[in-house]
């Protein structure tokens, strides 16, 4: 039908170095066998001022689970670490 689940948010700001911010914010919102089940992500990305990607860092829950992910890039290589359920992933 019509009737909205939830939304997406998008907002870009430079830094004084030049970097720029990307912050993702999304919310939706589902009836999953008679149970409201919300799926809520939030994310930064950073990117250098030549448009290279430095960092995503976020997190992503459903229900009372939460997962958090950060991947950072250094000298060409991405390390990716992500937690969940009280356990870390590298």
């Amino acid at each position: 039908g019509d009737q909205a689940v939830g939304y997406f948010r998008e907002t870009a700001r430079p830094s004084v170095d030049g970097r720029t911010v990307t912050a993702i914010d999304s919310v939706v919102a589902l009836n999953r066998l008679g149970y409201k089940v919300e799926i809520i992500q939030k994310a930064e990305i950073e990117e250098s001022a030549d448009g290279s990607l430095l960092k995503i860092s976020g997190h992503i829950s459903s229900s009372k689970q939460t997962t958090l992910i950060e991947a950072l890039v250094k000298e060409g290589v991405v390390e990716l670490q992500t937690s969940a359920g009280g356990k870390t992933y590298s």
